[in-house]
């Protein structure tokens, strides 16, 4: 995710996501997906809940016919540092054909500059 703050504590920019997916025996290439992203933290503070959403082109899911999906992953962020922070959400992906995937998600930020 790359994205700048364009007012209080929301983020527009853009996400991606590379994938391996594997069912038994069905097993995918890597998948690539990306596309613009919205994201809105609740508090300033240390420890801050937020909300995202994104509309994601590309390969999603290891099912052939879909090439889009949103997604919406809510969590909670971290400040280990003024610009590291550590995050962990649970993405729901919503898909064309009636299917909602969730997976559970954690990761770093590195702030570039500083925050308004």
């Amino acid at each position: 995710q790359a994205g700048y703050y364009v007012a209080d504590r929301l983020i527009i920019g853009l996400t991606g996501s590379l994938m391996k997916e594997w069912l038994g025996e069905l097993h995918s290439k890597n998948l690539f997906s990306g596309g613009p992203l919205i994201r809105y933290h609740f508090t300033a503070s240390r420890l801050s809940p937020f909300a995202a959403l994104s509309y994601q082109l590309g390969k999603p899911v290891i099912n052939p016919n879909i090439n889009q999906a949103l997604l919406f992953p809510p969590g909670l962020n971290f400040s280990l540092l003024p610009t590291i922070r550590l995050e962990a959400s649970y993405s729901l992906l919503f898909v064309p054909v009636r299917e909602q995937i969730g997976q559970a998600q954690i990761g770093a930020t590195i702030s570039f500059g500083s925050k308004r």
